[in-house]
Formats: structure tokens, C-alpha cells, sequence
């Protein structure tokens, strides 16, 4: 009996855990078929699908560029039930999806979400379809698309992968994150600033003494660097050399090194050395304004969005690698007192001695439906309060009188709204529809 107990309890333990990924059951699945993609959505959100339809058609004949390459068929499923901003592609099983909620933060573009989407994730469906030639391709047909799982991350770095897509959305939208100047801002401190003994290693695998942001930053900022030096066709050049050989070691670093002179180590040296050049060229500082490093902590540590109280102190949001993103209150003489802590690094406002947030809320049994609720700090009661419950609210303002909260309300439909809301309950008070995305709303009241 008790085998017997302990089996029903494994069999319905690993129904719950292979559940929690899983989209709500009560969505009506839809299907458009192109050419070229099979897009999934749920009903409600017919417009956006036929808009991605049409979107995705274009960018499989653009975003292939110097691969010169058709890919296979690939379905794409649209998700509008999470509050997170994010894509991604799969080789085994082959398939796209997008988690349609825009950004809010400024680190991703503001502009239209689903190109980026598009652009970026389908250059990822290019590189993989690319890789999958020469002897590679003997290896998929012999033990189907598992093969590409182990082949790519073997030979492949993953900077090389999202470096090339972040290039090509770059290239191919105006939204591109290259674009961006916070986009390589952290990069730009680190080369131009004292950090001068940073290695490829040490950049690519992280390093708690030498920091260096990601993988993606440093894979533009190298692709870049060889396709601006060396030409564009130098990249498909490389992976089709590497292809041939996809199971010996270092065969990137060499087929760079046959193509450009350099290996990885040394090409990221150039690539540093030419940044730090250029920049600190175009280093432009106001003659009255002098460069200070009071940095206290010995780990990097990262504060933002930090807003004057009336009191005189400082709340702000805290992160790094000590760190949980946390909203902390620094007083005159520098002292920090937690308030909360995060479970998103996204936006926090303050006015009037009252803190503002917004926090995703999950849910219980679906894990991948999602929502982003209110919080609401009273500095002087010491007391915060969530006053909205499973709703879609991001980067919230607090109005200077305290009494009101400005926010980015989006629906499922993926229609955005411009909401006032009663601080102390979340009830709202007005509402105004967007034609466009409005990110980081301030409030005057």
C-alpha cells in the first residue's frame, strides 16, 4: 500500500512539474500557413497574428543577407499571457516563440517589438539552418535535430549567435539595440575606464574581478569589429569552414584565425583596442563637470532610478552581484535601509514620501501566464501595499501630491492604455487609449 501511495504521489508530482510551463487550457488556438511559416496564436489576438504573418514574410528575404540562404519551414507561437518581453528559438522540436508584451525598461528598444522579434529570433532559425550543411548535415540525418544540440553549443560560442542577430537587427530596423547608446554604455566604461587587464576569458565566461556586461554585448561589439575590418561575407565564411569540422575543438578560434589573422583571444583584443580608441576620441565632457569614481563597493554594484525625497534622502533600486534587485532608501549621511525586495528589474518612481513599483504576480497553477501589479511604499508608515491584483500595469508614477499613480495598462488584445489610478485602493479614475507603446509615464497632479 504504501509503493502503492508513494507511486500516485511521483506520477501526479511530475504531471504538476511538466504543467507549470504550460499555457492557461481555456485559449482557443488559431493557425495562419505562409509560404514560409506556420504561425500559432490564440484568438483573441487575430490582428497581431496576421500582422506577423505578413512581417515574417518580408524578413525571409531580407534578414538572410550574406548567408544567402532559404530556410525550412518553422512554426512561430505567439504568447499573450505573460508580462514578460522575450523570444526565443528552438532546434529540437523546431519552432519560434514570442512573448509579445514590449519592453518597458530602456536596456530594449521601444520601438515595434515584433519586428525586433522577428528580425532577431529568425536570424537565430538562419544561423541554425546555415550550420546544418557539410558534415554537420551527415550527423542530423543520421541522428535527427538532437545532433544541432550538441554541434552548436560545441563549436559555435554563443556571443558569435547573438552577437550576429543583434548586428542584424541593428542593420535591418531602426529599433536595433546597437542603436541604443545604454546599449554600450556598461561595454564603454569597462574598456575606456581603469579595467585595462581584461581578457577574452574573462569577458566571455564573466569574471568577479574584471566584469564585462554579456554575451550579447560582447558579440556585437566583435562582429561588428570583423565584419567592419575584414568585410561581411567574413562570418558566413567562418561557419561554413566550421561546419565541416563541427566536432573538433577550437575550430571557430581557427577558422577565424584563416580568415582574419587572428584568433579569438587576440580578436577581442582588437576589437578592445579599437573601441577604446574611438571612444575616448569622441569622449565629449562638459568643462565644468568632473568625472568622479566614489564607488564604496569592492563588488560591482548598480543603483537607478534614484529620486530626492523631501526629506532629503535618496530612493533608489539596488542591483549586482552581492545583490537581489531590491528598492533601498539612502539617508543624508549615506546610510541604506531596505525597503523590498524585486522579483524584476524594471522601473521604480517616488514623490511625496510614497514608492512605486511594479512587480510580476504569477500564477499559481499555469507558469506561463504572468501579470505586473502596483506597489505602493509609504515612506513614513514604513508599510508597503500591493493595490492591484492580477492585473497588467507597468512603470508606474506616482503624481507629486501622492494621491494619484500613472501607468502603462496592456490588455491581452495588446492594446495599451494610459491609466490613472487612485494610490491608495488602485481604482481607476481615467483612462486613455495609445496608438503606440508609452514607456516611463510621468504624472504632475
Amino acid at each position: 500500500m504504501l509503493k502503492s501511495s508513494l507511486f500516485i504521489i511521483f506520477v501526479f508530482g511530475c504531471l504538476s512539474a511538466n504543467s507549470q510551463m504550460q499555457p492557461p487550457p481555456f485559449l482557443k488556438w488559431r493557425q495562419i500557413k505562409t509560404p514560409h511559416f506556420t504561425i500559432v496564436y490564440p484568438k483573441t489576438i487575430e490582428p497581431e497574428a496576421q500582422e506577423t504573418a505578413s512581417l515574417m514574410e518580408h524578413v525571409f528575404n531580407t534578414v538572410p543577407d550574406v548567408y544567402r540562404l532559404r530556410t525550412k519551414p518553422i512554426k512561430l507561437y505567439l504568447n499573450n499571457q505573460t508580462t514578460q518581453a522575450n523570444g526565443y528559438v528552438t532546434i529540437a522540436p523546431r519552432h519560434m516563440q514570442w512573448y509579445l508584451t514590449p519592453p518597458q525598461n530602456t536596456s530594449l528598444p521601444a520601438g515595434d517589438w515584433k519586428k525586433l522579434l522577428a528580425i532577431h529570433e529568425y536570424r537565430h532559425v538562419v544561423q541554425f539552418d546555415y550550420f546544418n550543411r557539410n558534415t554537420t548535415r551527415i550527423f542530423t540525418g543520421l541522428f535527427g535535430e538532437m545532433a544541432l544540440n550538441f554541434f552548436i553549443p560545441w563549436s559555435l560560442p554563443y556571443w558569435y549567435l547573438e552577437g550576429d542577430a543583434v548586428s542584424a537587427e541593428t542593420i535591418f530596423g531602426n529599433i536595433g539595440r546597437g542603436r541604443l547608446t545604454e546599449f554600450e554604455m556598461e561595454a564603454k566604461a569597462v574598456i575606456t575606464g581603469t579595467n585595462r587587464r581584461l581578457n577574452y576569458d574573462q569577458a566571455y565566461l564573466g569574471s568577479y574581478r574584471n566584469y564585462f556586461p554579456d554575451h550579447y554585448h560582447l558579440g556585437y561589439l566583435m562582429h561588428t569589429h570583423v565584419s567592419r575590418n575584414f568585410g561581411i561575407n567574413t562570418w558566413p565564411r567562418v561557419i561554413n569552414r566550421v561546419n565541416k569540422l563541427p566536432y573538433l575543438p577550437f575550430s571557430f578560434s581557427q577558422s577565424l584565425k584563416k580568415f582574419t589573422g587572428s584568433n579569438l583571444k587576440l580578436t577581442f583584443h582588437n576589437t578592445k583596442m579599437e573601441l577604446k580608441g574611438y571612444w575616448q576620441k569622441n569622449e565629449s565632457i562638459p568643462g565644468n563637470v568632473q568625472p568622479l569614481d566614489v564607488a564604496p563597493h569592492k563588488i560591482r554594484t548598480n543603483y537607478r532610478y534614484g529620486t530626492l525625497l523631501e526629506d532629503g534622502s535618496v530612493v533608489c533600486l539596488k542591483y549586482g552581484m552581492k545583490n537581489a534587485p531590491s528598492v533601498i532608501r539612502i539617508d543624508p549621511e549615506g546610510r541604506e535601509k531596505h525597503i523590498a525586495s524585486l522579483n524584476n528589474i524594471d522601473f521604480i518612481h517616488a514623490s511625496h514620501n510614497k514608492v512605486v513599483w511594479n512587480t510580476t504576480t504569477f500564477d499559481v497553477r499555469w507558469g506561463d501566464r504572468t501579470f505586473s501589479d502596483i506597489v505602493v511604499y509609504d515612506v513614513q508608515k514604513k508599510k508597503s501595499k500591493k493595490i492591484t491584483r492580477y492585473k497588467r500595469y507597468f512603470s508606474p508614477s506616482v503624481s507629486p501630491s501622492g494621491k494619484f499613480i500613472a501607468a502603462v495598462r496592456n490588455d491581452k488584445n495588446m492594446d495599451f492604455f494610459l491609466t490613472i489610478l487612485d494610490a491608495q485602493n488602485g481604482k481607476k479614475s481615467m483612462k486613455f487609449p495609445l496608438e503606440n507603446l508609452c514607456k516611463d509615464p510621468g504624472l504632475v497632479a
